[in-house]
């Protein structure tokens, strides 16, 4: 504007250019800028496992619905938190997808939707911004937020030295490798096995006297606070999942059978992400 003044003032030709020239570049920004937001379209958003009160990666997948020119720029991430930094795609390739992370941090267990996502970009000048919002409707689970004491409340079964000896077993109960941990006799190796691959690699059984853990509800009386106690057994689930080895969650109403593995692990979290106080109580 003072430009302006100073051109019309003294009717210089070689400013009224330039005023010209700055009004121009503003103008090709603001329609630069929000042609390069209008093209973004989201194509997928999907979570894997979630956990509350940890910081988890949503997989977002945007896809460029024009067929002629790229996105540049282009900056996400959830709705209302300013405290994580955007995550940002530098290129969209002219109708392509292209699939980055984002965190999100839900705050409470159980079945929640999926947050909304905030997408916006400064390109070219990085002088304006533009932006839009994305939702999808779609409800995930939310596991509850482990915290409290990692030692086990009850552990039973054999002892490393029966274990070892287990090894020993000719009765086709062999499962599978899995790699050496601290708390594994140095007899249960399997060394040729271990020699090929150049890890300490120990043989699994079936029946063959694995440890066996009750994760049960009273082991937290101590714990005054309902979500305390869900936060402990959602831990001592995670560390039985960690360490391979079989475990029971015991509720007041229900229990699940001694197992381990992906599913069952999965099985024990979703109960205790549901979990009322009008079922332990």
């Amino acid at each position: 504007m003072i430009l302006l003044f100073l051109a019309i003032g003294y009717m210089n030709n070689l400013l009224y250019v330039f005023v010209f020239l700055l009004i121009s570049m503003a103008v090709t920004s603001m329609l630069s800028t929000n042609k390069n937001v209008e093209q973004v379209q989201l194509d997928r958003l999907s979570a894997g496992v979630l956990f509350a009160n940890e910081k988890n990666i949503l997989s977002v997948s945007l896809h460029n619905k024009n067929p002629r020119a790229s996105l540049w720029d282009i900056a996400i991430k959830v709705r209302s938190t300013d405290d994580i930094p955007n995550q940002i795609i530098s290129q969209i390739k002219p109708f392509s997808t292209e699939t980055i992370g984002v965190e999100w941090t839900p705050e409470k267990r159980g079945m929640t939707m999926l947050p909304r996502l905030h997408v916006q970009s400064r390109f070219p000048f990085r002088l304006l911004v533009a932006w839009k919002y994305f939702t999808k409707e779609q409800q995930v689970i939310v596991y509850p937020e482990r915290k409290g004491n990692v030692n086990l409340p009850q552990l039973s079964g054999a002892s490393a030295q029966e274990q070892a000896l287990a090894l020993l077993d000719k009765s086709g109960f062999f499962r599978d490798y899995r790699e050496f941990e601290r708390t594994d006799s140095p007899s249960r190796i399997a060394w040729k096995k271990s020699l090929k691959i150049q890890k300490h690699l120990v043989k699994n059984f079936e029946n063959s006297g694995d440890k066996k853990v009750l994760i049960d509800w009273g082991f937290t009386k101590n714990l005054n606070d309902f979500e305390q106690r869900i936060s402990q057994m959602a831990l001592w689930v995670q560390v039985c999942h960690d360490s391979h080895s079989s475990y029971s969650l015991k509720l007041k109403k229900t229990q699940t059978p001694f197992a381990n593995g992906l599913n069952h692990y999965k099985q024990c979290l979703h109960e205790l992400a549901l979990l009322q106080l009008s079922d332990v109580t």
